[in-house]
This record gives structure tokens, C-alpha cells and sequence, in this order.
């Protein structure tokens, strides 16, 4: 399994973490999991993790953070939690962008679901630029594949490389067009 370069911590090491909290037990607690179907069980994992690493990446940006490896680590826990959340929203837009007739309030829903990934990236981006394009790609196909699923892990790659060519392209077009020119009345 492929292992992030030092700038970011082994998604493994934080999944290790979140699996010993108080909060991960609690979002685990009363489901009968040795009774579920491998996937269905493979299913409420992820979604535990999820929640567990919002609440926990959450409690910590919400106190004082002296360092910004204390801030990076708490961005890294935030976009492992929403990884899942990304890929199913991503997957659901691009089915909806293949139809004659696009369902238009489910897309906004799925753009909703998408956006927290998207500012997390750019946070880490802008916090720790030692950060490059690789380790956030390695870092987070080895978080889904750490967690079990191959398929996953795949499109996160895929799908986070497209919002991370995005965001060059954004930054690209702020550079070029001087921001005066966007504020005008006028049209360009």
C-alpha cells in the first residue's frame, strides 16, 4: 500500500486513531455489525469514520491551534471524513450529467455535498505549501484503500485529481484577470 511522503501523516496512522475514540464507538453503537452482509458492515465503518473525524476536525480547529502542524493535521482528518461523502456526491453528479432531463435540486444537494472536500483541500493547500499534488493524491487513495475498498479509492484519486486541476485553473484565471476588472459594472 502506497504511503503518503512525510508532509502528511499515513492516513493509516489517523484511521488507527479515530478507531480508538470514545466518538467512533458511539457512532458504532447499537448496530448489530456481525449480522450484517460484509458490504452493508463495510458501509457503516466508513460512515463512522466519517462523522468521527468531522466532530474531531471540527473540536480542533475550534481551539487554539499554535502550530501549523496542528492545523494540518486537523485539515488532514477533516478531508479523510469527507472522502466517502465526495466520491458517492461525484458519482451521483456525474450519472445525473448523463441524462436528457438532469434533476436540477439534486444536483445543487450533490454540489453541497461536494463542497466541504473541495475547501479542505484548498485549506491544507494554503496552510502547508511543502503539500504537493501527489502527497494529497497518495494520501487520500491510501485512506480508501485502508479502509477496504479498491473501487473507492480509485475515484477518490480520480475525482480529487479533477478538483485539484480545477483549482489551477481557478487560481490561473485569478492571476490573469486583475480583480478591478471582475468588480466593474461593465461587461468585459
Amino acid at each position: 500500500m502506497p504511503q503518503p511522503p512525510s508532509s502528511l501523516r499515513a492516513p493509516q496512522e489517523i484511521l488507527s486513531s479515530l478507531r480508538g475514540t470514545k466518538q467512533y464507538a458511539h457512532e458504532l453503537s447499537g448496530v448489530e455489525l456481525q449480522k450484517l452482509p460484509d458490504d452493508e458492515r463495510l458501509e457503516h465503518f466508513q460512515r463512522a469514520i466519517g462523522r468521527t473525524a468531522s466532530v474531531i476536525s471540527t473540536r480542533m480547529l475550534e481551539m487554539p491551534i499554535h502550530s501549523s502542524e496542528q492545523r494540518l493535521d486537523a485539515y488532514q482528518i477533516r478531508l479523510l471524513g469527507s472522502i466517502g461523502q465526495f466520491v458517492d456526491a461525484r458519482l451521483e453528479l456525474d450519472a445525473i450529467s448523463q441524462q436528457s432531463n438532469p434533476h436540477r435540486y439534486r444536483s445543487r444537494e450533490l454540489k453541497a455535498q461536494v463542497i466541504p472536500f473541495n475547501h479542505t483541500l484548498k485549506d491544507i493547500i494554503s496552510s502547508s505549501p511543502k503539500v504537493t499534488t501527489a502527497d494529497i493524491l497518495s494520501f487520500v487513495k491510501s485512506a480508501q484503500l485502508s479502509m477496504g475498498d479498491t473501487r473507492q479509492a480509485l475515484l477518490a484519486e480520480r475525482f480529487t485529481r479533477e478538483s485539484l486541476v480545477g483549482m489551477q485553473h481557478e487560481l490561473g484565471a485569478e492571476q490573469i484577470i486583475p480583480h478591478s476588472v471582475l468588480n466593474q459594472d461593465t461587461p468585459c
